[in-house]
This record gives C-alpha cells, structure tokens and sequence, in this order.
C-alpha cells in the first residue's frame, strides 16, 4: 500500500544508494538504521512520457544548481511503503523527523552524507536498478549523488499527474557537467543580415572606410606639405648677405658723433596709430646694447618725473618729449593738403599731429594723464632711406623679396605688445594701409593662462586695403584674410612662453608668395600666395562705399592696378597693354604672368618696439581682468590707475631684463 506524498514537503528525490561493509562499520551503534534486504532488489525509476518533456525543460534552468549546490541524503525505499526525508523547504520540518501527514511513520534517521565525486574520479551512475548479485559486494565506492530541481513542487501544482515517482533522476557528475543555458539571440537569425547591403555589413565597412579615408587624406597632406616646403623656399635661390647686426658695439648699432647706425631711435608719443599708453623715447635705459645684446625696456614714467605730475595731481602740467621725430616719421615730413584750399594743392604742416606726437598734457579737469610707460622703438628706416638714394656707405635697411632672420627673446609682463614689423619705405601705393604691412611676428607678455593667447603665441599678419579718403580716419584693411599664428601648447609651463628662451623668427619672401616661421620650417606661423589671385579682390573690399565727408556713395577702385591693368611694374604704375580680366586673370604681351603681389613689391623697413596696451583690439575686452575698455574716452587713465594689479606681473629687480625684448642678432638677405 502507498502512502499519500506530503503535500507541505518537498518531492523525494529518487536517488539510489548502493549499501556496502563500511556503511555497516560506520553506523553498527545506530538503533534506527535500516538494512536493505538482499532478496528485494531496487527497481529503476518509473520514467513517464510527460516527464522527459519536465526533464527537458528543467536541464538547462537547473544546470548552475546543480554543479553548484549541496547533494541531499539518499532516499531508501523500503516495503512498498515509502519514508524520506526530502530537501528542506519553506514548508518542511526541520531535522530528519520529517514524515507525511497522512500516515505515520517511525522518523527515520539520515544516512552519513556521500561524498561528492570530484572531476574524473568516477563515472555518472546510471540510475539502472541494483541487483542482488551487487549487493553482495564487500566494498564498493558510493556512486554519483544525484540531484532534482527544487522547481518541481510548483511543476506538481500545475500538473498533479507528475508525482513523485515519475520523476526523472538527475544524475551530478563533475566529469560531464552539464551544458549552459541557451540564450536566444534572435538578431543573429535577421534575414536582413544577409543582404548584400545591409545596416550591419554598411555600418562594418563605414567604420573601415573612414579610418583609411583619414589615414589617406593625412599622408596626402605631408606629401603636398613637403612638395610645397621642398619647392618654395629660399635655400633654392642665389641670396647675398646686405645686414648681420649682432649687436657687439653700440656706437656701431646706434650711431655716434653724427654718424647714423644701423637702427634708429624713433621718439613719438602718438601711441603708434593704435592707442598704445607707451612713449618711445631715445633714453639710454629703454635701449642699450651690453654683452652682445640689444634690449628694448619698458620702465614707468613716474619714475622720472613722479606720479603726481603724470596724473596732473599738482595742476595741469605739459611734458615735452625729447628728440621728437615727427619729421622724420611722418608722410611728406609733416605736411598735408590744406582742407581750406578749394584747389586741394596748397600745403600745410600739421601742428595738430605733431603736437600729439611730441608732447602730452595732465589736467585732472580734462581726464588727461601723460603716458604712463616709456619704452622703445627702433627702425632701420634711415638707413632705408638712405640706401635708395644710392648712399652706399651705410648698411642696407631694406628689404624687397629676400630673407630676414631674428634671433630674439620676447618679454614678459601683462599688457606688453612685442613686434617685429616691416613698414614700406615710401608709401607709393598711398597711406597707410594702401602700401601694405608685414606683421613678422607680434605677441602678448601676459601668461600662458590669458585667454586671448598668452606669451605661448606668436602671430604674423598682412596688412593691406584702401585709404580711399585721407584724413578721415576711414580705411579699409584686408588683414583678417592673412594671418595666422603659432603656439607652444606642450612641455613645461614654465618652457611654453616665448619669453623663456631666445628663438629664430625668419621672413622668406619672394615675388609669388611670403612665409613667415619659427626655428624651422614645420612651424610656419604664416604663409601667403601672391600668383593665385590679385590682392584686390582677395581683400573682397566693397564696390562702393560711403564718403565720410558728404555722406555720398563712392566707387572704389583697385590702388595697386592688379584686376584690370594685370599687376604692377614693381615701381607702382600699372602695366597695360594685356588681356585683362575682371578675375585678374590675363596675360601680358610678352606671355609673361601677371604680378598680383603688390603693394608688397616694394622696399621694406624693419622696426622693433615693445608697446604697451592700446584700443585697437589687440587686447579684447573682457579677457584677463583687462582694467580698460577699447572705446574708452579714458582709458590710458584707467590703465595707469590699476598699476597694482598689472606691474607686479612685470619681471622685477635681478629678473628685470624679462620684461625687455633681447635681440641676439639681424640678419638680412635679398637677391643677388
């Protein structure tokens, strides 16, 4: 008679014990322990249709269970009546006491646990029934425990026609273990994975594409790179050695007794066309030459004539700069068309620019202070000027097409404006900026840390544009078109200014394009072609524009006669005589090509300067707690007024020097 399953208790496992001499030794003292009679041999587990499908579908969800989990007591079967003692569940009695609810049994002691078979020491049992014959077997090793899922009790609830003892035997062996889930992957079966063009094999070959697209695009690159540096550069041209100033005798680069040296000083306190707060002045301290070096150094005014006379505290005071060269710096010495004159041929000096230019005035009243930093600037242009005129005995300060190199140190210090620049020794094109400006190189004393490029950039530009009516402050500059910059972004932040070491800045210049570098050629700062298209139209200045003095539209026209008259002669006037075209691209009657590259195609002058501030822009506003506005009516006022905050970044005492711009050597070569 079978005794009804407990409905609270775990199924039985169906495990099947093989009972040999050391189960005898090891449990003679037991009371309770049950021997297994010889002449009734166990039967194999009742296996029904319904629960291979259970089997089946518990094999794979159980698998990491059943490797990993605790093996229970066998279960002995005994008298066609069935005691056990199951897993423990939520449900279950605690111990081995545990029996059916609905027919009593003697609790039933458990059995030592079987050891668990490790990898390779036995093969899985086969769950077939044990005979008699085996069981006369003095040892035997116990066989493969054998393990059920816990999930069948809520498989019974579903379908009560499983019972106990149609449970399949899940056999634990370390030797086979069983197999893994199976994920499903229903993407890998896409029939659009198949496809000739679809998204995964596109999105494949995208990536591949794009990598060798920019591999290619790059060695493209460095091979148009090294073509264009190979082909365009000076080394390839016959140069003649016309200035190597390396600065080992002032007398030499100054001048002495009347004699003029290679620079000169330039004293003005106009503020260089851009509002700069600095005088250039021909004081020993702001330049001098001493150990093979020409230092250019910005001092305060205060510390010559006070800081009461500079902000006219004691009452208005006029400070009058000596050595004005105003004359010599200004068009036509000075003299300008009379705004009187119907005639426009009348000539008069300008006392108002040279008023400006040479002297300043404090007044409280007014808001007028006088400049409060004194620094230098110094030019070759005598010299230029000189050599035009055929003087042969003075070195050549001006360069047409050729090769300039500068060996300098840039200073330090916030709101310092360092340049080495080139102006046109006569402006045969016009005023400024009709006959052009090369901008070798300008940069910031201020840190790495300014955000409007700090004393790690430098910067080379051309300026070149229309002045289409003088005197009215109005011109046109096409310098946004030609310019560009270069920066130490890495090492050291004490190594990325170029204030911290000297450096070679180099012009290369040619008739069909100019170039501008730092050390070596792989770090061009600026390089402009002049043989592509007039500069005229690559201004892109306006047809018309309107005339500041009546207010009427004016037709612009182009200064350097590049569109229509094909380029220049070299000498200003324009050549005629071709095919022209409103592209500027013609020929001449001797099939030569047009030259497009004035107004650079005229003698050059070299200026170094160390200016201080300005309202150009050069400074924008809003960048590094910046103490002045740009359209300020006072700002030089507000500039000198926040003195505290800005001269404590300036280099002081031993260091003093690093606020100058230190010249190591010039060198300057043209044509031969």
């Amino acid at each position: 008679m079978s005794v009804p399953s407990d409905p609270f208790a775990s199924p039985a496992p169906s495990v099947k014990h093989v009972h040999d001499s050391s189960d005898d030794e090891r449990h003679d003292d037991s009371a309770n322990h049950l021997q297994l009679p010889s002449s009734r041999p166990q039967t194999a587990t009742t296996t029904m249709a319904t629960a291979v499908d259970v089997a089946a579908t518990l094999a794979n969800a159980t698998a990491f269970a059943v490797t990993n989990s605790r093996v229970p007591s066998a279960i002995f079967s005994q008298g066609g009546g069935t005691n056990y003692s199951g897993w423990s569940t939520p449900y279950s009695t605690p111990g081995s006491a545990m029996g059916s609810p609905m027919h009593s049994t003697v609790p039933l002691p458990m059995p030592p646990p079987l050891p668990f078979s490790t990898h390779g020491s036995r093969p899985m049992s086969s769950g077939v029934a044990i005979s008699s014959s085996q069981q006369n077997l003095t040892k035997r090793a116990p066989p493969d425990p054998i393990m059920k899922s816990t999930l069948l009790p809520e498989l019974l609830d579903v379908n009560p026609s499983l019972t106990p003892s149609k449970i399949i035997n899940l056999p634990l062996s370390a030797k086979t273990p069983s197999a893994q889930p199976t994920v499903p992957k229903p993407w890998l079966s896409d029939p659009s994975r198949t496809r000739l063009l679809s998204r995964h094999r596109i999105s494949r070959f995208l990536v591949y594409f794009l990598l060798f697209l920019g591999f290619g695009i790059g060695a493209m690159q460095c091979i148009l790179t090294y073509r264009d540096v190979k082909f365009r550069r000076m080394d390839n041209q016959p140069l003649c050695l016309v200035l190597d100033e390396e600065f080992n005798d002032e007398s030499q680069v100054f001048g002495s007794d009347g004699s003029d040296g290679t620079f000169w000083r330039e004293i003005d306190m106009a503020g260089g066309g851009n509002g700069q707060f600095e005088m250039t002045t021909g004081n020993d301290k702001n330049s001098y030459v001493r150990d093979g070096f020409l230092y250019l150094m910005p001092t305060l005014t205060e510390e010559e004539i006070g800081t009461d006379k500079v902000f006219g505290q004691e009452g208005p005071y006029i400070y009058n700069i000596t050595g004005c060269t105003f004359n010599q710096t200004a068009d036509n010495g000075g003299f300008v068309v009379d705004s009187k004159d119907p005639t426009g041929q009348r000539m008069v000096f300008d006392y108002p620019s040279y008023f400006h230019a040479c002297s300043a005035t404090a007044n409280q009243s007014t808001g007028s202070i006088i400049n409060p930093v004194q620094s230098a600037r110094v030019s070759t242009r005598l010299n230029a000027l000189a050599g035009l005129k055929g003087n042969a005995s003075v070195p050549t300060g001006s360069l047409r097409t050729g090769r300039l190199s500068i060996r300098a140190r840039l200073p330090t210090g916030d709101w310092l404006w360092p340049a080495l620049w080139l102006l046109p020794v006569n402006n045969t094109y016009g005023p400024w900026p009709s006959s052009g400006e090369i901008d070798m190189v300008e940069s910031r004393g201020n840190s790495i840390l300014y955000t409007a490029h700090g004393s790690n950039y430098v910067q080379g530009s051309l300026h070149f544009g229309l002045n289409p009516f003088p005197g009215s402050g109005f011109f046109l500059d096409g310098v946004s078109k030609a310019y560009s910059w270069w920066s130490q972004l890495r090492g050291p932040p004490s190594q990325r200014s170029y204030g911290s070491d000297f450096h070679e800045y180099v012009l290369e210049w040619t008739e069909d394009w100019l170039r501008i570098y730092v050390d070596t050629r792989l770090r061009t700062l600026l390089e402009y072609r002049f043989d592509d298209k007039p500069m005229f139209l690559k201004g892109g200045f306006d047809d018309t524009v309107r005339n500041p003095f009546n207010g009427q539209l004016t037709a612009l026209s182009d200064p350097w006669g590049s569109v229509d008259g094909l380029g220049t002669s070299g000498d200003g006037s324009p050549l005629s005589g071709g095919t022209g075209s409103s592209q500027g691209k013609g020929t001449l009657p001797n099939g030569e090509n047009p030259r497009w590259n004035a107004p650079f195609d005229q003698d050059f002058y070299l200026i170094m300067n160390v200016a201080v501030g300005g309202t150009n822009g050069w400074f924008p506003d809003g960048q590094g707690d910046k103490p002045w506005l740009n359209g300020q009516q006072g700002a030089m006022k507000s500039f000198a007024e926040a003195k505290d905050k800005w001269y404590g970044t300036w280099p002081q005492g031993d260091d003093m020097e690093k606020r100058a711009l230190v010249v190591d050597s010039v060198k300057m070569w043209k044509h031969c």
